[in-house]
C-alpha cells in the first residue's frame, strides 16, 4: 500500500497516518468490514477528504473524522492498573518538581493479586519506563515521553489541521501518561478527603486486577468490622473488563473505584491482600486464584 503526501506538514503527517486512516474508515464505514488491508492500493488527499484507492474506487473518509480518531487515540486514559507512581522522585526544595508515572509490567509480578512486588515495565534495552510529569495549577504541563514531545514540538501545525476541520476540540498537546495521572490524582484526593471526614467508615470496596482476564474484580460490605461480614453480592466477585477487544481501555476500573467513592456514605477502598482475606468468604471465584 502506497500513501500519497503531497506537501503535508509533520503535524498532519502525525495525523494521517496508515493506522489511524484505516482504523478510521473500518469505524465509519458499513463496508469497511469487507474491506481488507491487502485490498487497498493506495492512500492520498483531496481536499476535505482522504482517498482509498480499491480497485477502480476511490473510498472518501472524512478528514474531520481522522482527526477525531486520531484525538481520541491520544487523549485515552489508560487502566488505572497500567501506571504507578514511581516512589523514587526528583525533589527541588524537598517537594516534588516533577512526578514520575511508571508503567507496571504484570507479567514480572509474581503476586500479582496481592498488589506487592510491583514491578516497572522496561524497553529492550533495559530501560525503566519511568515518565516525567509535570504539575500544573490546573492540569499537568508537560511530560517526557516522546508522545508528548512530538505534539509539543508539532502544537502550531496541530492546531491549525484541528482548527480547520474540527473547530469544536481545542487543541493542546497531551498524552495518555498526562491522562492517567489526572484521573489518578483526583481519585487520590477523593481518597485523602473521605479518610478525614469519615474516620472507621464501616462501608467498604475491596479490589484487585486478574491481569490474565484484564479484569477488575471487587466486592462490597456495609460493615468491614463485623466477623461475620457480609458481602455483597453473596454469590462472588463482581466482574469488569478493563480493556475492549481491540485493547482500548473501557474506563470501568476507573468507574468502579470512583463510583464507590461517590456513594453517600462512601465506601473505602481497599485493595486485596492477606489482610482482609479472611473477609472474603465462600466465592463463585476460583479459590486457587488467591
Amino acid at each position: 500500500m502506497t500513501i500519497t503526501q503531497p506537501l503535508l506538514n509533520e503535524g498532519q503527517k502525525m495525523i494521517y497516518g496508515r493506522k489511524r486512516i484505516l482504523d478510521t474508515f473500518y469505524k465509519t464505514h458499513p463496508v469497511g468490514k469487507d474491506i481488507m488491508e491487502e485490498d487497498i492500493s493506495g492512500i492520498s488527499f483531496d481536499d476535505d477528504y482522504v482517498l482509498l484507492h480499491v480497485e477502480n474506487k476511490n473510498l472518501r473518509i472524512k478528514k474531520s473524522d481522522v482527526i477525531r480518531n486520531f484525538w481520541e487515540h491520544r487523549t485515552r486514559t489508560p487502566s488505572y492498573f497500567d501506571y504507578r507512581i514511581w516512589r523514587q522522585r526528583p525533589l527541588e526544595g524537598g517537594v516534588p518538581k516533577e512526578h514520575p508515572v511508571c508503567a507496571v509490567d504484570h507479567n514480572a509480578n509474581v503476586n500479582q493479586l496481592l498488589n506487592t512486588d510491583i514491578r516497572t515495565k522496561t524497553d529492550k534495552d533495559g530501560t525503566k519506563r519511568i515518565y516525567l510529569v509535570t504539575p500544573g495549577l490546573q492540569e499537568p504541563k508537560t511530560c517526557t515521553c516522546g508522545s508528548f514531545t512530538q505534539m509539543k514540538e508539532n502544537q502550531l501545525e496541530l492546531s491549525l489541521e484541528f482548527k480547520k476541520y474540527c473547530p469544536d476540540i481545542e487543541f493542546r498537546p497531551v498524552c495518555k501518561h498526562i491522562q492517567w495521572y489526572i484521573r489518578y490524582s483526583c481519585l487520590f484526593m477523593d481518597m485523602q478527603v473521605i479518610k478525614r471526614r469519615y474516620k472507621n467508615n464501616p462501608r467498604a470496596c475491596t479490589y484487585f486486577y486478574d491481569h490474565s482476564k484484564r479484569k477488575i474484580l471487587y466486592k462490597i460490605t456495609e460493615n468491614i468490622y463485623k466477623s461475620d461480614v457480609g458481602w455483597i453480592p453473596a454469590e462472588g466477585w463482581k466482574e469488569k473488563a478493563v480493556c475492549d477487544p481491540s485493547g482500548m481501555p473501557t474506563g470501568n476500573c476507573w468507574s468502579v473505584l470512583e463510583g464507590a467513592l461517590c456513594q453517600e456514605p462512601p465506601y473505602s477502598l481497599h485493595p486485596y491482600s492477606k489482610q482482609v482475606e479472611y473477609m472474603v468468604n465462600r466465592s463463585s471465584y476460583p479459590k486457587s486464584r488467591y
